[in-house]
C-alpha cells in the first residue's frame, strides 16, 4: 500500500506539487475539511478532477488533522493506493441515538 498525505490552505494552496499521481479504482481519498470549505468547494472539486477513478470519503472536523497546527482553515487529505485488489465503498447511517 502507498500512502500520501497532503493538505490545502487558503494561504498556501496545495502542500504537494502534483495531484493525481496515484489515481486508480484502487485509490481511496480521505478528506477532512474545515467548515469554511462549504462556501469554497473549489479544492474538493479539484480532488474530483485529479482523482476521477478514486473513491472519496470526507467529513467536516472541529480540529483538522494536519501537521501544521496554525494552518487553519485547512483541508487535510490522505491518499491510499492498494494494488491489485479492488476496493468498494459502502455507507450507513449512524442514527440519532449514536450522536447524542
Amino acid at each position: 500500500m502507498k500512502l500520501q498525505t497532503f493538505q490545502f490552505t487558503q494561504k498556501k494552496g496545495w502542500s504537494v506539487e502534483k495531484l493525481g499521481e496515484l489515481d486508480s479504482e484502487n485509490t481511496l481519498i480521505l478528506v477532512f475539511a474545515a467548515p469554511e470549505f462549504i462556501s469554497n468547494p473549489a479544492p474538493i472539486q479539484a480532488l474530483h478532477q485529479y482523482y476521477p477513478h478514486a473513491k472519496m470519503v470526507g467529513c467536516s472536523s472541529a480540529g483538522e488533522i494536519a501537521a501544521e497546527v496554525n494552518a487553519k482553515p485547512a483541508m487535510p487529505a490522505m491518499n491510499a493506493f492498494t494494488k491489485p485488489r479492488r476496493s468498494k465503498l459502502t455507507s450507513s447511517s449512524l442514527g440519532e441515538s449514536l450522536c447524542t
